[in-house]
């Protein structure tokens, strides 16, 4: 991905994805858990395990956790604006 595009890593702290999952009510029928933990747990243990192998595929990374959707729309075209800026 990162040969030919541009990835951008969109984080959140383990509380703030808990409760954007618990508050999805609409998404949890869709998103089964993928062990046997409480999903705290499970998104502690999954981020903990993962984390390293985004960091190294991402070419930007956005903190989530206090930002708007819009904003968070802004800072990855100014994101990708720059990366398309340092390849020319």
């Amino acid at each position: 991905m990162k040969r030919n595009g541009f990835v951008v890593l969109l984080e959140a702290d383990i509380e703030t994805i808990h409760k954007r999952l618990t508050e999805d009510t609409e998404g949890q029928a869709q998103r089964p858990g993928l062990t046997n933990m409480k999903q705290y747990e499970e998104i502690r243990y999954l981020l903990e395990y993962r984390r390293p192998f985004y960091k190294e595929a991402a070419d930007y990374r956005i903190d989530t956790t206090k930002s708007s959707i819009n904003q968070l729309a802004e800072k990855v075209i100014l994101a990708f604006d720059a990366h398309v800026q340092a390849r020319k």
